[in-house]
């Protein structure tokens, strides 16, 4: 099992409270159009799936899945290797990721100054992939 990034689970809130930036949280994110300078880990390319998909994947969505107080996961029930992957990005992000990391008794990696979709399909995705298929080399 990997995880990139997700959202907090019931129990991780229980540890660590995430919800408050999510309670106000508009119904659609679009992301804004600045210099591409600004965007750290993203292409331009990068910024036109963002901004096709960001109203699918909106705000709402995010809410539904982080309603307070989360959706449940019962640790007991995932009996498979389990690896943690967190966008770092101040203090709250890292122990997120350890607290995600120690409930799924998982491995863990943190990659810092990147966002959410810079995991997924920025300029330092590759990075992301190569951790994932090193950590399925040593399972």
């Amino acid at each position: 099992m990997v995880s990139v990034d997700t959202t907090e689970c019931k129990e991780i809130n229980a540890i660590i409270s995430c919800l408050e930036e999510v309670m106000y949280t508009s119904d659609v994110i679009i992301p804004p159009r600045t210099k591409l300078e600004d965007y750290q880990d993203r292409t331009e390319e990068d910024i036109k799936i963002m901004e096709k998909y960001f109203s699918m994947e909106s705000g709402l969505a995010l809410r539904e899945c982080a309603v307070i107080p989360g959706i449940s996961v019962n640790k007991d029930l995932i009996n498979c290797p389990g690896f943690v992957i967190k966008a770092i990005n101040n203090c709250k992000d890292e122990k997120v990721g350890i607290v995600t990391k120690e409930y799924l008794n998982a491995d863990y990696v943190g990659f810092e100054n990147i966002t959410h979709t810079g995991l997924l399909i920025g300029k330092r995705h590759m990075e992301v992939v190569q951790s994932i298929l090193q950590w399925i080399d040593r399972l």
